[in-house]
């Protein structure tokens, strides 16, 4: 079957995800090695690099083609590193799962989201002050990012790290467990599951309200993860965001993406 061709940005930006069959680092060395590769390849290169996030299994990535293609630093960096983890973790076989997935991002809105996603999934998954990303480059200035340039295309003034309004807006995530759904609640609205129960019912009508706005959980999940009714979730989600009816490929098509991104 031949592969299906990637989506293109006429902005030439790019949220790319790599995936690891397993581990991808497991030591501070192997980080340090795959944001060298980073430097060389990406750093005022033919494809600029905006914005990265390392985890232990997957590494995300926001790229630019200013002159050149994504997949041709893509290919030599990732046979590098995976040439250094096998040789220096004594195993053999293929390092990353698959072809590599890209999101197209067209323009500063869908690029300024991507970025501060990113820099929010640390804080999401417990990581706190997580050192391999790129929120340091946005906080501080310095760095492996072009944020000159990105600051350039958003706005020298636009938040980009993540710590204002942290959202998942890039799927509808319901394979995130309980925990990883009660942490980022509480990222965006400061309430885990118990404190939501202990607020007055104009504030949980708030919080509802915010809830209902994000595409990260069913409002069937939603509603008994906080033991509350579906139909207040629903008359406190904004009309424009409630979902319509998906066919069966579109929603599969996103559960596998969220595999990716968390």
């Amino acid at each position: 079957m031949a592969r299906k061709s990637r989506p293109v940005s006429a902005a030439g930006i790019y949220h790319v995800m790599l995936r690891g069959i397993g581990e991808l680092f497991l030591d501070d060395a192997d980080y340090g090695v795959f944001m060298g590769l980073l430097d060389k390849y990406f750093h005022a290169g033919a494809v600029q690099l905006y914005g990265y996030l390392l985890l232990h299994n997957r590494v995300h990535l926001i790229l630019c083609e200013t002159g050149g293609k994504a997949a041709a630093a893509l290919k030599p960096m990732s046979t590098s590193y995976a040439r250094y983890f096998n040789r220096t973790h004594r195993r053999e076989g293929k390092l990353f799962y698959d072809r590599y997935k890209s999101t197209a991002l067209d323009g500063a809105e869908e690029t300024a989201e991507a970025l501060r996603f990113i820099h929010t999934i640390p804080r999401i998954l417990g990581l706190g002050d997580w050192a391999y990303s790129s929120r340091a480059d946005y906080l501080g200035g310095g760095g492996i990012c072009d944020t000159d340039a990105v600051a350039r295309l958003v706005g020298a003034n636009t938040d980009l790290t993540g710590q204002d309004t942290p959202r998942l807006g890039m799927d509808d995530y319901q394979r995130l467990t309980d925990a990883e759904l009660e942490r980022y609640m509480q990222a965006l609205c400061g309430y885990d599951f118990g404190g939501f129960q202990k607020l007055s019912k104009g504030e949980k009508n708030r919080v509802l309200q915010l809830l209902g706005a994000q595409k990260w959980v069913s409002m069937v999940r939603l509603s008994a993860l906080l033991d509350t009714s579906v139909n207040v979730i629903a008359r406190n989600k904004p009309p424009e965001s409630r979902r319509k009816p998906e066919k069966k490929q579109e929603k599969k098509k996103k559960e596998e993406l969220s595999v990716w991104l968390l």
